[in-house]
């Protein structure tokens, strides 16, 4: 449920005081729906993600958040997804502790919410 993830994005953020960025694919809707909950950066708040959103290149966005997510001090990923799996190999080339490549996974996270 949308609210049950913003509700773990929330607490995460007032937890460490971090910025979040979201990678995410899904629809202004649903982006909308999350915002209400917690304050993020998509690849589509800076001007030069504008540009690369508007070309509707969607490998080249994919890749592109790939790479922030690379390069993020913490990762939280959604299970069974290829595109995670595809980060936390590229972390696993930066991080030396397993802990420091994946922080959970958010869907899990949001599904243990009492």
């Amino acid at each position: 449920h949308i609210e049950d993830i913003g509700k773990v994005l929330r607490d995460y953020q007032a937890l460490t005081r971090k910025k979040i960025f979201l990678a995410s694919d899904a629809d202004a809707r649903i982006i909308d729906s999350v915002r209400k909950f917690v304050d993020f950066k998509m690849i589509s708040d800076s001007k030069i993600g504008r540009k690369v959103v508007e070309s509707k290149n969607m490998e080249l966005i994919s890749v592109i958040e790939q790479a922030l997510c690379v390069q993020g001090e913490k990762f939280m990923g959604t299970s069974y997804s290829t595109w995670t799996t595809t980060v936390w190999m590229l972390r696993s080339q930066r991080f030396e502790r397993e802990e420091e490549r994946i922080h959970g996974y958010l869907d899990l996270l949001s599904a243990n919410i009492s």
